[in-house]
């Protein structure tokens, strides 16, 4: 589980949710915005992960919740590798359903790569 310092609050949700640059894959794509180049919301000491799992993606609360956890899991992981101070949405689409947790680790992980969280 991710600390509560490394989560990010609602209005840092909607400023990098409409300053942040894209970065996709197959099942996931994520928002990322520097913590300088944001002028809105609350600041947080160190960076910052949201999670959204849309209804569209799984019915059952259960499984939303579920693949949030999982997502946060592999986040706290590469934490301590963060090079930057980086505010990050990962999103993810339907078609992660069904995939098991080595799969999204592993996607989940190439794209910190391509954004350069890691």
């Amino acid at each position: 589980m991710l600390s509560r310092q490394n989560r990010i609050g609602r209005k840092l949700f909607l400023a990098v949710l409409k300053k942040g640059k894209n970065f996709s894959s197959e099942n996931i794509y994520i928002k990322i915005a520097d913590r300088g180049k944001l002028n809105g919301g609350e600041a947080l000491p160190s960076p910052g992960f949201a999670f959204v799992v849309s209804a569209k993606v799984a019915k059952k609360a259960t499984e939303r919740n579920k693949l949030k956890r999982q997502a946060r899991a592999i986040t706290k992981n590469v934490l301590k590798s963060v090079g930057r101070d980086v505010y990050a949405l990962v999103f993810f689409k339907p078609s992660i359903k069904g995939k098991k947790y080595g799969e999204i680790k592993v996607e989940l992980e190439n794209l910190y790569k391509k954004a350069k969280i890691i």
